[in-house]
């Protein structure tokens, strides 16, 4: 015992030396925050486009892996505190046409407010309101050859809104760490790390088993929401009476066991319960469990996973096993469900069946084979509708090595097949896709060449690509302190098979640059940064069995200037940009420019204690052709947050000026949420009042509507 305690003041003795030394190399850092995802809400009359394009899903098990990357965030089903929000508006614009009138850019925007919740007591610590995402995507019918396939577009939409939301929590949580009460470790130097390692060998006790232990977790949401459409359109409103109630109640269930065999067991129920005044249904909304031993991990319920890209990334109902070896060298995964369920001859049941092979190497190098079918159950169509049922399989591999110590190999190759109707005995359809891509990085220089081909007849219906295309891309990067550069050139073509006539050209080759002049300078003058890209591009249409080798001939120069500063410790964000592009039809001897000057901010500080404002602005004016278009978006937010009261009063609006057909629009939403919660000594409560008006008026008047929605809430956990 004596011995024991001559070792134990030894201990304290040699760190108390080494943090006397080497404290200027400690730092004080924080424990990785545990939190679950809750999910997002939506406003009612939102529903038929989310679920239309799969939003709500396709985001949520997009948001879950990017924040587990995120070291400061550790996703838990059972986490301590709560990632929610609430999607307030959604929408898909025409955003450019040509002078044949055909929509050649398409905008997408989302709205939404971001809540962080406490989990024991579901108090609302933290709400970031009025988070404004926005992205232009090029449709397939433009010649600027980066057209892609709805299911694409969307998919690089969501990519950008899980993104900015990370951003958003990054910023909450270093602004507002008051609000995490976590306790704060000191990160010891190499020496003592391995001071205490030697002394704790001396001094080990055999450590107990952990003993089985199950945590549970009871919510209940009890919500009522008043709407009265004020003027307008009800449709246009997403309701069919001009004032109601919607009762709605919501019990979630969640739970994690660590059993006796060290391995843990948890998931999740959720069960909804609407009465719409003569319309009342119960709803199982959500059911997930999971199983995970050392070897075994098993989810089965509402389960999103994804393989090689081209076969397999979706959301189904059904179970993914994965085995694991003891080595982690080897892992066998088998994934089986249903896509959608059929209901009212608007859907239909999709069955996907998957199978992967992954071998995993040292320095995360991999291989990694894939089989999947999915078919649609002809019994769940109706024969008085016009959906045809299909059947598509794939086989495939992927691989990343590292061929040398600064270069990295990535490929894809996948072989698809689709039969387009089981009704009848009609032939399969076969075709090939295949990625290439090389990546080097030393230093400060990077540099990548990429392939991609997806053949003709290549079809995947739960898989992400673009048929017809073949696309080649070199990309080059420098990076220093205070400046920056890049290369890029990029050729692509479609038509593969050469069945159309006529084979569209892209080459481009672009250049930018960004400096840091200040960056050597105080913190609130480091951050301007100047950025210059300009962009050749040469797109041309070739024609094939006729005399004319090309009927279209665009040579197209693009700038972009902006100017980038970031001053008093993140809390102000200032953006202004300029771009200028000319084309110029050789055939035609025509010149058309597109210009778009653009500004944006963000401005948020504490005016008082736990009294902070929040002012968004964006700005933009475009001119193409004949076209002109003027765009306002902005937001001023006061939030207020204590222990036990939380509220914030907001205005938000969205206003489009353009002089092409229908697409002039005025939006304005005025809001007030207040939350109060209180923690009991077995259970919490939490009341809720949100109050929303809404304004909307359209070129097309009958799309025109204002509306007020009242919602009152009780929300208990046990």
């Amino acid at each position: 015992m004596l011995k024991k305690i001559k070792l134990y003041f030894l201990l304290c003795l040699c760190l108390l030396s080494y943090n006397t030394i080497f404290a200027k190399n400690d730092e004080i850092v924080s424990k990785p925050i545990s939190i679950q995802i809750d999910w997002f809400d939506y406003n009612a009359n939102l529903k038929a486009l989310l679920d239309e394009y799969n939003i709500v899903e396709l985001l949520k098990n997009t948001l879950s892996p990017k924040l587990k990357e995120n070291p400061k965030l550790k996703i838990d089903n059972v986490g301590d505190y709560k990632l929610s929000g609430k999607i307030l508006d959604f929408s898909i614009s025409d955003y450019t046409r040509d002078k044949n009138n055909n929509v050649i850019e398409k905008r997408y925007i989302m709205l939404l407010n971001i809540d962080i919740l406490k989990s024991d007591s579901g108090r609302n610590i933290y709400t970031q309101p009025n988070v404004f995402i926005e992205n232009i995507f090029s449709t397939e019918q433009n010649p600027d050859g980066r057209g892609k396939s709805d299911r694409e577009t969307i998919r690089d939409f969501i990519e950008k809104i899980t993104q900015k939301i990370n951003e958003e929590i990054n910023q909450i949580l270093e602004k507002r760490s008051e609000l995490f009460q976590e306790k704060k470790k000191i990160e010891l130097t190499e020496a003592q790390r391995k001071l205490l390692e030697s002394l704790g060998e001396q001094i080990a006790q055999p450590t107990e088993k952990k003993q089985p232990s199950t945590k549970v977790q009871t919510e209940i949401n009890i919500r009522n929401e008043h709407i009265a459409i004020t003027s307008g359109d009800l449709e246009a409103a997403g309701e069919d009476k001009k004032t109601q109630n919607k009762f709605e109640t919501e019990e979630k269930i969640t739970f994690k066991s660590l059993l006796n065999s060290g391995a843990s067991l948890d998931g999740n129920l959720v069960i909804k319960t609407k009465s719409y005044e003569e319309n009342k249904k119960v709803d199982l909304d959500k059911i997930l469990l999971n199983y995970q031993n050392k070897n075994l991990k098993i989810s089965a319920g509402n389960i999103f996973s994804q393989t090689i890209k081209t076969i397999f990334s979706n959301s189904l109902e059904g179970l993914i096993a994965d085995y694991q070896t003891t080595d982690k060298k080897n892992v066998y995964t088998i994934i089986a469900g249903r896509d959608r369920e059929g209901k009212d001859n608007q859907y239909y049941a999709r069955n996907s069946f998957v199978l992967g092979y992954t071998r995993n190497f040292e320095n995360k190098q991999k291989l990694l084979f894939s089989a999947a079918l999915s078919q649609d159950d002809k019994n769940s169509i109706s024969e008085d509708t016009a959906i045809i049922p299909v059947r598509n399989y794939h086989t495939g591999v992927y691989g990343l090595f590292k061929l040398f110590a600064p270069l990295l190999l990535e490929f894809e190759f996948t072989h698809s097949f689709y039969k387009p109707t089981t009704f009848e005995d009609t032939d399969t359809i076969e075709d090939n896709a295949a990625m290439l891509k090389l990546n080097y990085k030393q230093d400060k220089a990077q540099a990548t060449f990429e392939f991609n081909r997806v053949g003709s007849d290549f079809y995947t219906l739960n898989g992400i690509a673009t048929p017809d295309k073949e696309n080649i891309n070199f990309n080059y990067r420098n990076v220093y302190k205070i400046f920056n550069y890049n290369i890029n050139t990029r050729y692509q073509f479609d038509d593969l098979k050469k069945r159309n006539n006529k084979r569209n050209y892209v080459f481009e080759h672009k250049a930018g640059c960004n400096f840091k002049p200040l960056e050597e300078f105080t913190e609130g003058l480091r951050y301007i940064e100047l950025f210059l890209e300009v962009l050749k591009s040469e797109k041309y249409n070739k024609i094939s069995n006729s005399s004319v080798d090309r009927d279209n001939d665009l040579s197209t120069i693009n700038a972009k200037y902006r100017f980038f500063n970031k001053l008093f410790d993140n809390q102000y964000l200032f953006n202004i940009s300029f771009e200028h592009e000319r084309e110029i039809d050789n055939l035609l001897n025509e010149k058309i420019y597109m210009r778009i000057l653009e500004f944006d901010n963000n401005f948020k500080t504490k005016i008082i204690e736990k009294f902070t404002i929040d002012l968004r602005l964006k700005t933009r004016y475009k001119t193409y052709i004949a076209d002109k278009e003027k765009y306002l978006n902005g937001s001023i937010a006061f939030i207020y947050n204590t222990p036990t009261l939380n509220f914030n009063i907001g205005y938000y609006t969205d206003i489009t000026n353009s002089n092409q057909p229908n697409q002039d629009s005025r939006k304005h939403r005025y809001m007030f949420n207040c939350e109060y919660s209180q923690k009991l000594e077995k259970y919490s409560r939490a009341l809720t009042l949100n109050l929303e008006y809404n304004e909307n008026k359209f070129e097309d008047i009958t799309l025109n509507y204002n509306k007020l929605s009242i919602n009152t809430g009780l929300k208990i956990i046990f």
